[in-house]
């Protein structure tokens, strides 16, 4: 399931959060949710995404992508085009959650209003279960201490 492009990616995406927090000496900061698990990733090299369940049609499934989903890219207006074959979470509603595995979409990104949510914790190849589990499992802990809430993995 893990591509060397998805690879590529997530050692990407970490290191521009690094990189941003190191060149301006600050964290750009989102919301409080988004914050934590943003220090998470950096700390742990892992992507990391929440999911505002509310928003989610039905039930969650990882599959290829078929090309005929619907896709609005975190921050975007516009639907996207989506090519066949690439590992993406998909609602009930042929809607992509996170596209590529781990490029969040604006349907179901968490603001303070959130109350049902759903992590996404992504290895690699290289990656052991139990590490992701582990990180997993702290992130959930970190939230529910400072955010309060309960918590399930799944």
């Amino acid at each position: 399931m893990y591509s060397s492009s998805l690879n590529d990616y997530i050692d990407v995406h970490v290191k521009r959060l690094l990189k941003n927090l190191l060149k301006k000496q600050e964290f750009h900061k989102i919301n409080p949710l988004v914050d934590l698990y943003n220090l998470i990733s950096m700390d742990t090299k892992l992507a990391l995404g929440a999911h505002d369940l509310d928003k989610i049609e039905g039930n969650i499934t990882l599959r290829l992508t078929q090309g005929n989903e619907n896709y609005i890219p975190l921050g975007s207006e516009e639907a996207k085009e989506v090519k066949a074959g690439i590992y993406s979470y998909i609602d009930d509603a042929n809607d992509i959650i996170c596209y590529s595995e781990i490029r969040q979409v604006d349907k179901i990104k968490v603001t303070n209003e959130s109350k049902d949510i759903f992590f996404i914790v992504h290895g690699n190849k290289e990656t052991s279960d139990k590490y992701v589990k582990d990180i997993a499992k702290e992130l959930i802990t970190v939230v529910t201490y400072y955010l309060w809430g309960t918590d399930e993995i799944l």
